[in-house]
């Protein structure tokens, strides 16, 4: 009697029409401690799982919204002094050309589901390269941790052990939306164009590649240098596509 209860209600982000469903669901904090799971039917993923992927937008206006929009969400949970806030992000392969349509979902945001690609090879996003189209169901959860005396003390134990080597997620709210904003720029992409420097490098080695000026790396054998040696299970000697070789240049 006389007491205030505060209700949080929340979307379903996950919920989809039926064959929609996710295929992969991720937790993204921007943290690396204790952010790898051995990936299984039904289990969700954590920032090790995803750190060679991205979120591939194609649409440059959409991916600048997107970021906008989780920008002030940190902004926001910064102000209410609350942490431990991540991205859960599902993603849907399509099994065609064709993305689902959008209006089979019921949730709200025009944010929360989104048509992108995920690039086949991860360092870069480059038009007419190897891609998967996907849909991605966007939203942050995890929204209700304040940092209290608890997290203060937690914080400083594993400052002085795990954040030796690790990125902890125990961290005061300022620095979690910083790090947390910073997860979002690397990790919202779009495709990277011609007058970017990676797109720039990428197109002048496909260019000599085909032209012969270069020839493709091959696979050494296992007792010789590996200095052009690209971790793929073939054969040795065996030659590489250009889009590996490119890839392995931009990695390397």
């Amino acid at each position: 009697e006389g007491q205030t209860t505060q209700f949080v209600v929340m979307n379903n982000v996950l919920r989809s029409a039926p064959g929609d469903e996710p295929h992969a669901v991720y937790d993204l904090k921007g943290t690396t401690e204790d952010r790898w799971v051995d990936p299984q039917l039904g289990v969700v993923l954590k920032d090790l799982n995803f750190a060679n992927k991205m979120i591939g937008i194609a649409d440059p206006r959409q991916r600048d919204e997107l970021q906008e929009t989780l920008r002030q969400d940190a902004r926001f949970l910064r102000q209410c002094n609350i942490m431990d806030y991540s991205i859960c992000l599902g993603v849907h392969y399509c099994a065609d050309d064709a993305h689902p349509s959008r209006e089979a979902s019921s949730v709200s945001s025009k944010l929360a589901v989104l048509s992108g690609f995920e690039p086949k090879f991860q360092c870069t996003m480059m038009r007419d390269q190897p891609a998967q189209r996907v849909v991605y169901y966007i939203g942050v959860i995890d929204i209700l941790q304040r940092f209290d005396l608890s997290k203060v003390v937690a914080h400083i134990a594993k400052s002085c052990s795990l954040g030796l080597i690790h990125e902890i997620d125990t961290v005061p709210p300022a620095h979690y939306a910083r790090r947390f904003k910073a997860m979002v720029a690397a990790q919202v992409q779009t495709y990277r164009e011609p007058t970017d420097r990676t797109g720039r490098l990428v197109q002048r080695l496909q260019a000599c590649i085909h032209s012969g000026a270069i020839q493709p790396p091959t696979l050494a054998p296992s007792d010789a240098p590996r200095a052009l040696t690209i971790g793929l299970a073939r054969a040795a000697g065996e030659d590489v596509t250009v889009d590996e070789a490119v890839d392995f240049a931009v990695r390397y």
